[in-house]
């Protein structure tokens, strides 16, 4: 789908506002290119807390949109590291993987890697997260605990539609949910 600055924008804030929310679009330097490279950025709050939404374009003669990413600064007390990742060619033939879920599916599609691994079990044994990761391989998704920071990025490079936003809202807030039960 090609879109140009302006439906990009109006696309963003209407659903921001959905959102209780405004969109930033920022112009960030050229560097000597042609082109002119845009920042989006969304503060949703929720639960007391933000979720910052961002994502990049580069407006050339369209408009090339980059990933998008949902994060958050944790009050959830997060004394571990947990990462999420679709594992290449090699780690599945030499069968390299950090830990393993229990699940199959998971364990052969994903590399994991934490601190804590009875986390990890407990996160993975949802049947929501599982096939959240599963139906979509762009997803990667990240808990750092020296940042105190959680991370849900969707790497696939395209103009997201208001629903797809929610639904990836969604998820986050569900994931985040889950994290607050976990003590």
């Amino acid at each position: 789908m090609e879109i140009n600055l302006s439906e990009w924008k109006k696309e963003l804030q209407k659903w921001a506002e959905n959102n209780n929310s405004s969109v930033k679009i920022i112009k960030n330097a050229s560097v000597g290119s042609f082109h002119n490279y845009y920042t989006s950025e969304i503060l949703i709050n929720w639960n007391n807390n933000v979720i910052l939404y961002n994502q990049n374009a580069v407006d050339g003669r369209i408009l090339f949109p980059s990933h998008l990413i949902f994060e958050t600064k944790t009050l959830i007390n997060t004394n571990y590291d947990l990462s999420i990742y679709p594992k290449g060619f090699f780690a599945r033939l030499f069968r390299i993987t950090k830990i393993k879920t229990g699940n199959k599916k998971i364990d052969n599609k994903f590399g994991i890697y934490t601190t804590n691994k009875e986390f990890a079990t407990y996160f993975f044994s949802n049947e929501k997260i599982q096939t959240l990761f599963l139906k979509n391989k762009f997803l990667i998704f990240n808990i750092q605990k020296g940042k105190s920071l959680i991370t849900f990025k969707s790497m696939e490079t395209k103009f997201y539609t208001e629903s797809e936003l929610q639904k990836l809202l969604n998820d986050f807030i569900f994931i985040l949910d889950l994290l607050e039960k976990y003590k």
